[in-house]
């Protein structure tokens, strides 16, 4: 009784992972010809558990082989491609110019500066002059 369902279950993950395989080559041939052959730029589709349409995200080649055969996604085409690079590239600079905005300078100064510079400060407050040393 089990034994037709267990064969029928097996042959269909071998289908499974015959096509992850597949597509995993494929996406290896195709990495040739990318800047980080690691990777892979893939397009989500709608899913039934909340997945958002055209979302592109870099993942790697074995994820996106999974998710293309799961029907989850769809790998980017060359136009996508490009223009996510782009805009990952606008990010990454755009985070770094924030970064060294936030830098905080620092001078260290002797403590005989720091009194000086204190007692200067005092003298201009009340309105007298500085003098020169």
């Amino acid at each position: 009784m089990f034994k037709g369902h267990l064969t029928r279950l097996c042959l269909c993950v071998r289908r499974v992972a015959e096509k992850l395989i597949m597509t995993e080559i494929r996406l290896r041939l195709c990495s040739y010809f990318c800047v980080n052959p690691k990777y892979t730029v893939v397009v989500s589709l709608q899913t039934d558990d909340g997945g958002k349409k055209g979302v592109l995200v870099e993942v790697s080649r074995h994820l996106a082989a999974k998710m293309v055969v799961e029907g989850s996604a769809l790998l980017g085409t060359p136009a996508q491609v490009a223009a996510f690079q782009e805009s990952q590239e606008a990010a990454y600079k755009a985070a770094q110019e924030a970064a060294t905005l936030a830098r905080v300078e620092v001078t260290m100064v002797s403590s005989d500066d720091l009194k000086k510079l204190t007692d200067d400060m005092k003298k201009l407050k009340s309105g007298g002059k500085l003098t020169k040393e």
